[in-house]
Parts: structure tokens; C-alpha cells; sequence
């Protein structure tokens, strides 16, 4: 579903003063687990991956994962 919603955003062209702009999606996602202890948790995972989309390249969907924790927290 995120993918598909990334999809749909790049398809939209904007004209402005006299030029066409194209639109680029970056999301993040994180997914509440039994080991989520509180919403600032989950908050704060969805922000590590938005941010690890866009290092790596921006127009994707990261989704936070223990592999990924161990890779951001690396840097």
C-alpha cells in the first residue's frame, strides 16, 4: 500500500511559473510490536527510517526493522 501511495505521488506534475515540476515520495514506516514500549517509540522508528529512505537515494519506502536499528545506529 505505501508503495502504491509513493507510486501515485511521483506521477503528479505541477506547473509553475511557466515549468513543470515533478514531485518525489520519501516514506518511512515503523509497525507497533509486543516489544514497542510507548507511541514516542514507534514515532521515533518511523523518523529513523523516513531519514535512511532519504540518505539512500529519497524516492522509496523504508520500513523500520531491527536490521535496519543496528544499521542506523552504526552511522
Amino acid at each position: 500500500m505505501l508503495d502504491r501511495i509513493c507510486r501515485e505521488v511521483q506521477s503528479l506534475t505541477f506547473e509553475f511559473d511557466g515549468q513543470t515540476i515533478h514531485v518525489t515520495c520519501s516514506i518511512g514506516a515503523a509497525f507497533h510490536k509486543e516489544t514497542t514500549a510507548s507511541a514516542a517509540d514507534l514515532l521515533r522508528a518511523a523518523d529513523k527510517a523516513l531519514y535512511y529512505a532519504k540518505d539512500a537515494g529519497r524516492n522509496q519506502v523504508i520500513v523500520y526493522s531491527d536490521m535496519l536499528a543496528a544499521d542506523v545506529d552504526a552511522t
